[in-house]
């Protein structure tokens, strides 16, 4: 945006990035938080009880369980006496969670979604044959899809159709409609987060990867750029390799949550992309020119970003070091 601006409007004088970050309640959810949240939000519709780990409501959810409270207890509650009572776990059967949120507008490209989504299948199908070492094992993948739009309901037809007619035994997508307090916490109990936004004017960043970022979840990514001899948008934001992986068509969508997700829940790959996603709350006054901006609070970046332009004595800090 700020080489935009310069070209087409000749700014002068200092100019500074300021880049979004969400607010405090994105964050990664505890187990605590997972469980309690998979608890209370409605079953998933058609009914997936076939395809995901036994549950046993309250005690366990497909995600997490309190392991050593039996099930036959009665009147056991998470959220009671929690100095007596065990704590949730995420599970170790559990199938890989993966998210997306869409507008389901033609902006967005479900359908590569689609594609994906059935490489994935057939991958997993090869893959995951008798006698398989468990580090080469692909998980089941619950993809959760929220929001609403005009193209939700023949999108969702032809995923319902393409899981039958082909026996998806390894995936299943569903949408979901959250309040505003559970959408974050979905988020942040997922391992991965999908992006389909394509910009008309490739100079937006997708708010809803914001959002995950500020969740600790690595992003894949629908790359675009401004144009050919600017190719900087996207890459502003979701560093390929670093915080997530940017994918330019659905077979390379599926290649990347197979590689990501290949021996899980023991991921080193997906591990490293969400270890850059530890906010850093220190003050980042001397950040260098054009050096890659660790991911922080919204208060910590406006200390290094915005603050040394309007409070003069950091700005003199700055200017001294």
């Amino acid at each position: 945006m700020r080489v935009y601006l310069d070209e087409k409007w000749d700014l002068r004088g200092h100019k500074v990035v300021f880049h979004d970050r969400p607010p405090a309640r994105f964050h990664a959810s505890s187990a605590t938080e997972a469980h309690e949240l998979l608890l209370r939000i409605p079953p998933f519709n058609p009914p997936v009880v076939d395809f995901l780990p036994k549950v046993e409501p309250p005690v366990s959810t497909f995600r997490t369980e309190v392991s050593s409270v039996s099930p036959g207890r009665s009147g056991f509650s998470v959220v009671s006496d929690v100095f007596s009572s065990p704590l949730p776990a995420f599970r170790a059967d559990r199938p890989a969670l993966i998210v997306s949120s869409t507008s389901w507008t033609p902006d967005e490209d479900f359908g590569m979604l689609l594609k994906a989504l059935q490489g994935y299948e057939k991958r997993a199908r090869t893959q995951n044959v008798a006698g398989q070492v468990e580090s080469k094992r692909l998980p089941r993948l619950m993809m959760v899809v929220t929001g609403k739009g005009p193209l939700q309901e023949p999108y969702m037809k032809k995923l319902l159709e393409l899981e039958r007619s082909e026996k998806w035994e390894w995936v299943r997508c569903r949408t979901m409609w959250l309040e505003a307090a559970d959408y974050p916490l979905l988020l942040g109990a997922a391992d991965i987060g999908i992006s389909l936004h394509s910009s008309s004017s490739a100079l937006d960043l997708p708010m809803k990867v914001v959002d995950m970022f500020g969740c600790g979840l690595p992003v894949c990514a629908l790359d675009f750029a401004w144009r050919i001899f600017h190719p900087f948008s996207l890459n502003e934001l979701v560093i390929d390799g670093k915080n997530g992986l940017v994918f330019k068509d659905a077979q390379q969508l599926a290649s990347q949550l197979e590689t990501l997700l290949e021996g899980f829940p023991v991921t080193k790959e997906l591990d490293r992309l969400r270890s850059s996603l530890t906010v850093n709350t220190e003050r980042m006054y001397h950040q260098a020119r054009g050096a890659v901006e660790s991911w922080c609070t919204w208060e910590t970046n406006w200390d290094a970003k915005i603050r040394p332009l309007v409070d003069p004595d950091v700005a003199r800090d700055v200017m001294a070091g």
